[in-house]
């Protein structure tokens, strides 16, 4: 018996990864917030959701994988979002200490980074055990929300492979620690749970602002944005007698703030600008409310608008953007890879987003920023920025009477802003990065 299938057995038995990876499901169902993202996904029912898992395993399959060596970290990234915050710090460790990393994409799959690579047994052990498992996994999830099995499923299954495929990229590159930017997908959950299991230590540097339906904190050591983080975590209480096993009372958190570049000097000024306002979407956001916020705003103030979608959204909302928007004179649609946050910022008198972090990044970017709430059926001010006295709210009804001469002149609170984000008019400001590597490289690779 290989040491291999002996760790897989361990993770999958004794260590419960399930277990593990379905706490944020359960954490979202008891505060019954996050039920509607269980339901009308596009690839909605158990055939579909298994065809995804398939197509999954197949896209990514390889017959040899490349060889890796040892190594004093190993980064991990599965989206636009985190693969940005965490390349700024893997520049800052080599610098710093000549450190051997290994980056691994599951992104974007360019030849710049190692890919994710299935081969031939990581596939025999993903559909072996999961199908072995199939029992366990209907019934957990039974437990937790009917509706979760036809439309998460393949998120279920996903662990089995990514368990074989972590746990020997770890035995052979022997890392000190592990990066990453996400503490509850399951590809995420499984890397931490087989990071715990090998006594190695995690690194989160946080990507996004987190709900309160967010699970504990499970990492070894936690770059937060601000106070409001630390906070938030610190209500959070664990759910079940389970996370004793993974229970990480000795953690450290840091706080080091949003990851953010000089805003943009632009040779007018934002008053002289041309009313054109900012809208930042993303998928939960549903397109008709979109286009309904727009034809008012054009109706009532002649305003032009720049949209900015999120780097993560589907081809086919992307397409449905374009078809409603193409005839629309007053409508710039700009994808987020072909504009830096910093340019959009500059170019627009105000922000207008939904539940989304954009609205902490302009803020400390001090671009006036308001949450609106596309969809009515869906959480509100999720991440309390309203609440917390970050933004202030718009509404439908409010939108012809606004005075634009007020929002784009709108002060804000630079109380709040430090609340949400430790490096705002900090001396790390703009250079969080940098900061995060140096403490990395003088307080945790010393030890």
């Amino acid at each position: 018996m290989t040491i291999i299938y002996k760790l897989y057995n361990k993770l999958f038995s004794e260590f419960e990864i399930l277990e593990f990876n379905y706490q944020w499901y359960k954490w979202g169902a008891e505060f019954h917030d996050l039920l509607p993202l269980f339901s009308n996904r596009k690839y909605s029912g158990l055939f579909f959701q298994t065809l995804r898992h398939f197509y999954f395993l197949i896209k990514n399959f390889c017959l040899i994988k490349k060889n890796v060596k040892k190594c004093d970290f190993i980064v991990f990234f599965e989206t636009a979002n985190q693969k940005k915050v965490l390349i700024d710090v893997c520049k800052g460790l080599v610098e710093n200490k000549n450190s051997k990393i290994l980056i691994i994409d599951a992104y974007d799959n360019n030849n710049e980074y190692q890919n994710v690579r299935f081969d031939i047994f990581d596939i025999f052990y993903g559909i072996y055990f999961a199908f072995k498992g199939l029992y366990c996994i209907f019934k957990k999830v039974k437990n937790i929300d009917t509706r979760i099995a036809s439309n998460q499923l393949s998120d279920f299954l996903s662990p089995y492979v990514w368990a074989r495929y972590f746990i020997q990229l770890l035995i052979k590159t022997r890392p000190k620690f592990v990066l990453l930017s996400n503490d509850h997908n399951p590809s995420n959950r499984t890397l931490i749970a087989i990071c715990n299991l090998l006594e190695i230590k995690t690194i989160y540097i946080q990507h996004a602002s987190i709900t309160k339906f967010m699970p504990p904190i499970c990492c070894d050591i936690n770059f937060l944005f601000g106070k409001s983080t630390q906070d938030l975590y610190s209500e959070i209480s664990f759910s079940s007698s389970y996370y004793s096993k993974f229970d990480k009372s000795d953690y450290k958190i840091v706080l080091s703030g949003i990851q953010k570049k000089r805003p943009i000097n632009i040779s007018t000024t934002k008053s002289e600008i041309k009313s054109v306002i900012g809208i930042a979407i993303n998928h939960d956001d549903p397109i008709n409310e979109v286009q309904k916020l727009i034809d008012e705003l054009i109706k009532s103030h002649e305003l032009e608008v720049i949209l900015r979608y999120h780097p993560s959204q589907s081809i086919e909302s992307i397409r449905a953007i374009n078809t409603i928007f193409s005839n629309y004179n007053n409508v710039s649609i700009i994808p987020p890879n072909e504009m830096s946050i910093e340019i959009f910022f500059s170019n627009i008198i105000f922000l207008i987003a939904g539940n989304s972090a954009i609205l902490l990044e302009s803020t400390t970017n001090l671009t006036p920023s308001f949450y609106y709430r596309f969809d009515q059926n869906g959480m509100n001010d999720m991440y309390n920025f309203v609440k917390n006295g970050l933004v202030k709210e718009l509404n439908y009804d409010s939108l012809s009477k606004l005075n634009l001469n007020e929002l784009r002149n709108y002060e804000l609170d630079n109380s709040r802003i430090q609340y949400f984000d430790y490096s705002y008019n900090n001396i790390i400001c703009y250079n969080e990065s940098a900061y995060i590597a140096n403490y990395i490289s003088i307080n945790l690779l010393n030890e």
